[in-house]
């Protein structure tokens, strides 16, 4: 154990606990009084010091080890876990960056043990006054806010026919139609109720598909947020528009950003176009437009939509798009104000249904 240096109110430390607790407790079923909990950390950043301490006063301490990454060599690690852990035990990795242990696949070798795992990851792109945010997004409890909203919204989108996403100002809005069907949408809200593997990056709270015809989508939709090509997301109070042929971004608004520009001419100079593919609905109300994160792993769960720029999304298979020749996934925000399916509105003003 170690002592932690503040850079925070006890106030977000408390509300770390309660929603780490929440985390053990609803998402993943952690039982400390049969199983280990194994805390792999770092103490690059204050947001990775203040998960650490949240996961050691949410256990007891019989049920708990940790261990600073930066102190230890992979083989270290690898030990620990291949001597001291076995099925249904919990590794939470929190870092500031991500962790690599050499050819050693964490996350893979965990699940083909039936160990159970929780990663915290890039926490060093958050700037001290997104900390609360980032709490916060935690507070998302698969028992109470997701099943209900995320199976409504998985229904809507497996039936749906026609979608038309209404995005922009008041006044200045523009619309995007999909006139397709949809992937069987998947959901990311920490219920791993009957999955094989129980765990994955937290925060959640995302129901997620794409169109069958990726060709059949067309229109303008308006853009507030996308990660730069430093991975960080920016925010822009004047979102800008993006016209979508045949499934494809054809020309971008003069007021884009040039780092948006620049993230783009990355990704067509290496894919020769650059398609849309995710449908990504975040449901997660502890971040938003007005409360960021810099980091788009957690981002892409705020309350609203997302869509991807390029080729990549290898949870979807598509003939034509062969996954290993794919290079970019980008996720870009909507400044969006409604979305309708099949003439329902399921999305208004930031509210669902």
């Amino acid at each position: 154990m170690f002592t932690l240096r503040r850079f925070y109110s006890t106030t977000i430390q408390s509300k770390a606990t309660t929603f780490v607790q929440n985390i053990l407790n609803n998402s993943v079923r952690f039982n400390p009084t049969k199983n280990k909990l194994f805390v792999l950390h770092d103490n690059q950043c204050g947001l990775s010091r203040l998960l650490t301490s949240a996961y050691e006063n949410s256990v007891d301490k019989n049920a708990l080890t940790v261990m600073n990454f930066d102190e230890h060599e992979p083989a270290q690690i690898k030990d620990h876990i291949n001597t001291h852990l076995s099925e249904e035990d919990l590794v939470v990795c929190i870092q500031t960056g991500a962790f690599y242990l050499n050819d050693y696949r964490l996350r893979l070798e965990l699940f083909n043990r039936n160990m159970k795992n929780i990663e915290h990851v890039h926490l060093g792109l958050m700037p001290t006054e997104q900390y609360e945010t980032y709490v916060n997004s935690l507070a998302f409890d698969p028992l109470k806010n997701g099943p209900s909203l995320a199976m409504k919204l998985k229904q809507k989108i497996d039936n749906a026919k026609s979608i038309i996403v209404t995005s922009g100002k008041p006044g200045n809005t523009t619309q995007l139609h999909y006139e397709t069907e949809m992937e069987s949408a998947l959901l990311n809200i920490g219920d791993y109720t009957g999955m094989k593997n129980v765990g994955g990056t937290f925060p959640v709270g995302e129901v997620f598909s794409e169109p069958k015809n990726l060709q059949h989508v067309n229109g303008h939709v308006m853009v507030f947020g996308f990660p730069n090509l430093n991975r960080v997301v920016e925010i822009h109070d004047e979102p800008f528009m993006l016209t979508i042929e045949r499934g494809t971004v054809t020309k971008i608004s003069e007021t884009a950003p040039h780092s948006f520009i620049e993230v783009f001419n990355v990704i067509k100079e290496n894919e020769g176009e650059v398609i849309i593919r995710e449908f990504g609905v975040g449901i997660n109300d502890g971040m938003g437009k007005y409360n960021p994160l810099n980091d788009v792993t957690a981002f892409e769960r705020q309350k609203g939509l997302h869509l991807s720029l390029g080729k990549k999304h290898t949870v979807f298979k598509k003939e034509n798009l062969k996954s290993k020749k794919t290079k970019f996934h980008i996720d870009v925000f909507i400044d969006v104000r409604t979305i309708e399916m099949d003439g329902d509105i399921i999305f208004n003003e930031n509210e669902f249904f």
